[in-house]
């Protein structure tokens, strides 16, 4: 519950769309709950962001970082009727909507 990006309120016109800002402080916040030798598995949403910041960690000095692949909800398959959709979610691994703010480590600001 570290985030690596936050949503900026800078419009790209190029991509019509208020793009993500990747976060410098994530590996120091990192840092605050584990070691650089310590086993990481991070995720997003899709396995995007996550790779980005097991990239970040990795260039860090955490030297056993994995990322979750197709991450929280995966991409699916196109096909609303199947049962291989990807993702932590949709392969019955345990998981809430709830949130739990003391345990998260957010940027001190924007």
């Amino acid at each position: 519950m570290i985030p690596v990006a936050a949503q900026s309120y800078a419009w790209d016109e190029n991509k019509r769309q208020f793009p993500m800002k990747l976060l410098p402080d994530f590996a120091e916040r990192v840092r605050q709950v584990a070691g650089q030798d310590e086993t990481l598995m991070v995720m997003c949403r899709s396995g995007g962001r996550s790779a980005i910041a097991a990239n970040m960690l990795a260039k860090a000095g955490f030297t056993k970082v994995f990322n979750i692949v197709d991450g929280m909800e995966g991409d699916g398959n196109g096909d609303s009727e199947s049962e291989c959709r990807g993702g932590w979610k949709n392969s019955g691994c345990p998981w809430t909507k709830t949130l739990t703010p003391d345990r998260m480590l957010l940027p001190k600001s924007l």
